[in-house]
């Protein structure tokens, strides 16, 4: 009798789990939506939103959207699968206090953020130190940044503060990607600033593209990379900057840079004779300039530890406190 019992239970087991799994699965969705009187516990569907980005991404499949219904604050988050957040028509926020306004750390993983406001702002408790960093990319494939605004950030207590950072130390390929956006206002001066790009894996690189984008205004660097990251400037404005607009610092691994047809004018106001629009520093640092206008700088560029800074002969390099030479010519249209 209890065998009978017991394979008599078996059906109707198996029906809860089914239950439960097509629940599971209902409770996501490969569109979500936030709004500023949405409700986390929500299903974030078009009619009931949810209220942070937070809590929409547990209710978004991998590879879907997160969209933005009005004007408001959505909170930090912590990207771990692809996904696309998108604040499109609307001021879409997110203000970090004291920490990172969205962190990338997911194996593997596609990150699109598009119209966003990534501030960061001191609190009371923390009057001092406002957000660490904009954008944190710790470990996936790519994140493309699009037409967003990202100020503020500039913790003086962990890492200076950071625009965009690129922190990988896993073994891989990392690809950024900064299409017509603004990072202004971030760094307190040592090496943090606007981009900051910090493969620290002997087999990690770092691939950027930044198109169309202004970078300025920054405390500290406009683009800071290292070893092993091959970069792309091109019709972009990074100016103001305290410290170089363009630094590439290798230690002993190649790295690459290219500025294209961009805008760089004063930049470097602080440490007198030590910055540049364009610095390269290590003999395994490789710098390619073509058609820009560097201005009204410390250095126009400079090359220190057997840097190489190549010129296509078109740059327009003048009215800098020195305009520096490069590994070719430097000529002034």
């Amino acid at each position: 009798m209890n065998l009978f019992k017991s394979i008599g239970m078996r059906p109707l087991l198996a029906g809860a789990a089914l239950l439960l799994a097509s629940t599971v699965a209902h409770a996501q969705a490969t569109r979500t939506w936030v709004s500023g009187v949405g409700d986390d516990a929500n299903p974030c569907s078009r009619t009931a939103p949810c209220k942070t980005f937070a809590g929409a991404i547990s209710k978004t499949y991998a590879g879907g959207i997160i969209n933005v219904l009005d004007p408001g604050a959505y909170g930090t988050v912590t990207i771990t699968k692809s996904i696309t957040i998108d604040g499109v028509g609307e001021a879409a926020g997110i203000l970090a206090t004291g920490t990172t306004g969205v962190v990338v750390n997911g194996a593997g993983i596609d990150v699109v953020l598009r119209n966003l406001q990534i501030s960061g702002a001191p609190s009371v408790s923390l009057p001092t130190s406002p957000g660490i960093n904009g954008v944190r990319f710790l470990l996936g494939a790519s994140v493309h940044i699009e037409n967003c605004h990202i100020s503020g950030f500039k913790n003086n207590t962990a890492g200076n503060g950071n625009g965009v950072m690129v922190d990988a130390s896993t073994a891989g390929t990392y690809r950024l990607y900064i299409d017509n956006s603004t990072i202004v206002d971030n760094g307190s001066g040592n090496d943090g600033g606007g981009v900051r790009l910090r493969p620290t894996g002997a087999s990690t690189f770092v691939f950027a593209t930044i198109r169309n984008s202004r970078i300025q205004d920054n405390n500290g660097y406009g683009v800071l990379s290292r070893d092993r990251t091959f970069v792309s400037i091109d019709d972009s404005s990074i100016s103001g900057n305290l410290r170089s607009g363009v630094n590439l610092l290798t230690t002993g691994t190649i790295g690459e840079t290219v500025v294209n047809n961009s805008f760089l004018a004063d930049n470097g106001s602080v440490n007198a004779g030590s910055e540049a629009g364009v610095t390269s520093n290590g003999a395994a640092s490789f710098v390619n300039i073509m058609g820009n206008q560097i201005i009204q700088s410390e250095n126009g560029v400079r090359r220190i530890n057997s840097g190489h800074i190549n010129s296509s002969g078109d740059n327009h390099v003048a009215g800098n406190t020195a305009n520096g030479t490069t590994d070719g010519a430097v000529t002034s249209l």
